[in-house]
């Protein structure tokens, strides 16, 4: 899909993917300065406090808080984002997706291109292949601007 990632998600009733570091600031805030996290924050109150936590306990894991699934691409917000990190996360997106399925959810689950604003990988030729391999059905949408 082509447009604004987050009036799709109202539109659509969907979850959205934001792309985020694991560095926390000395007030226990995940630091979401730039691009879809800094936008998700405005968003969403309490976002970068809740996700401060989360990564203090389970570091570089998905963070899901309706309908915001946060999805670590690097540890340090200053560097590019890494493919691995992208891979885990699209793994461990597709075992949220079974879960969410297994309780009634069947919403879809708006992806950005996952690492490749400021995170600086090529969509082309190494995140989509990966992206492309893992998350398989029609439930995951890219959505592009």
């Amino acid at each position: 899909m082509t447009g604004d990632i987050w009036n799709l998600a109202t539109e659509l009733d969907a979850w959205v993917v934001v792309p985020t570091n694991t560095c926390v600031r000395q007030d226990n805030k995940a630091v979401m300065g730039a691009g879809m996290a800094k936008d998700a924050a405005d968003r969403y109150p309490g976002l970068a406090e809740n996700l401060g936590v989360h990564i203090g306990k389970f570091d570089s894991r998905l963070y899901v808080s309706n309908p915001v699934i946060c999805l670590p691409t690097k540890h340090n917000w200053r560097n590019p984002s890494k493919i691995e990190f992208v891979e885990q996360g699209c793994y461990e997106l597709l075992d949220l997706a079974r879960i969410l399925s297994s309780v009634g959810d069947a919403r879809p689950i708006l992806l950005p291109q996952l690492g490749c604003g400021l995170g600086g990988l090529n969509w082309e030729r190494q995140v989509r292949p990966l992206v492309d391999s893992i998350l398989e059905g029609d439930r995951f949408v890219l959505v592009t601007q």
